[in-house]
């Protein structure tokens, strides 16, 4: 007979009391979540067991007493994928109310130490780039991570943006096969330089709900403002036309 993991007991003792026509006291739950990178992709798993089958979620599980949350996630994910991770930078804290249970999920952004996974207790995974990740079926309480993931991929990407416009304002990069993707990285930043959502990663920047290590430049209104004018000023200067409109 198989043995069943830690997790399907679990499940095993909510549903056997729900079948007894007792609701279980909700109880609190904390655990750790590896949010782990490898390149511009983001690793996920798929559970195989109990209520939520099938649904993807960021592989972890639950603290030990008188651990610490990085060293939680480390055992877990040895437990779970037999692999060493590196605990790089906690991103957040979601807090969800499941019907049978409080959920407090500490979240980390991870690295690989070695290339080995196996999946020990899921039924598959994935790697997903930014434009994949809303592909599978998340967890509840994972898609808020998954938002946050995508509001850390459109700042780095308009950081990029920032830098080959601010290149270019400076005559760097500026051969005929650069034209178009300049062009391409002014459109997304004009798009994106005082809209609603520049306002808001501007505000969650500003409440400190970004990872420390993430480049932002492109948040600092005068930064942008100056590389949009130096770019319109040297534009203008050679003949050229520029996209960006007087704000």
């Amino acid at each position: 007979m198989k043995r069943r993991t830690k997790h399907e007991q679990s499940d095993a003792c909510i549903n056997s009391a729900l079948q007894g026509g007792v609701r279980p006291k909700v109880k609190q739950i904390e655990v750790v979540a590896a949010i782990i990178r490898k390149d511009d992709k983001i690793f996920a798993t798929q559970r195989g067991y109990g209520e939520w089958k099938d649904w993807w979620e960021f592989p972890g599980g639950k603290m030990e007493a008188g651990e610490a949350p990085e060293e939680a996630l480390k055992r877990e994910i040895r437990e779970e994928l037999s692999t060493e991770i590196s605990v790089d930078e906690f991103l957040c804290t979601v807090e969800y109310d499941y019907p049978l249970f409080h959920l407090t999920m500490h979240c980390y952004l991870c690295s690989l130490l070695t290339d080995a996974l196996h999946l020990n207790e899921h039924e598959a995974a994935r790697w997903l780039s930014s434009n994949e990740l809303d592909s599978v079926k998340w967890l509840p309480a994972d898609l808020e991570v998954v938002e946050k993931m995508k509001q850390i991929e459109r700042i780095e990407r308009m950081e990029q943006n920032l830098e080959r416009v601010m290149y270019a304002s400076r005559g760097v990069n500026n051969a005929h096969d650069e034209y178009e993707a300049v062009r391409e990285a002014l459109r997304e930043l004009e798009a994106y330089y005082g809209s609603d959502t520049w306002k808001q990663d501007f505000e969650d920047d500003e409440q400190g709900k970004l990872p420390r290590s993430l480049k932002r430049g492109v948040l600092s209104e005068d930064a942008v403002w100056n590389v949009l004018e130096d770019y319109r000023r040297n534009t203008n200067a050679t003949g050229g036309q520029s996209d960006m409109n007087d704000r």
